[in-house]
């Protein structure tokens, strides 16, 4: 087990040559001072998000106005007139839904995984992506 005392963590994922590495005691002492060295980034700093039911989504829109631009109008990301950047990421999300993708959130939701109880009452592909296109404010998290 390790205990993060002074050792490196190599994290071979962020270099195409040799691998990065960060050192523990500067993971622990500041996790932006960590994000901006493993992201490469001096401007990257860790920010908070309260929890929405939607808070992964708008971490991501944060993530992408960081860096000057607008999620919704990205490639590839749909987005109708009036859709905040979470909104644009759910309805991009729900165009992705397919057999296979709803197959697996239904065994996960038969498994007891507390993260699909959205599924409960979800009984094929369309309601699927119907679902994903609520936002968390609205569906009471």
């Amino acid at each position: 087990e390790q205990r993060w005392r002074g050792e490196s963590l190599a994290l071979p994922w962020l270099s195409l040559g040799s691998p990065s590495t960060v050192s523990s005691s500067e993971f622990l002492m500041s996790r932006g001072g960590a994000v901006k060295t493993v992201l490469g980034e001096p401007s990257a700093a860790v920010v908070s998000v309260k929890p929405s039911g939607d808070c992964f989504y708008e971490c991501v829109t944060q993530a992408f106005s960081s860096a000057g631009h607008d999620v919704t109008q990205m490639q590839g990301v749909f987005s109708d007139d009036g859709d905040d950047g979470a909104m644009a990421l759910r309805r991009t999300a729900a165009a992705a839904v397919d057999t296979e993708i709803f197959n697996q959130f239904a065994m996960y939701h038969t498994a007891g995984l507390p993260d699909f109880n959205f599924m409960r009452k979800v009984e094929n592909e369309q309601m699927l992506r119907e679902r994903m296109l609520v936002a968390g404010k609205s569906a009471g998290c």
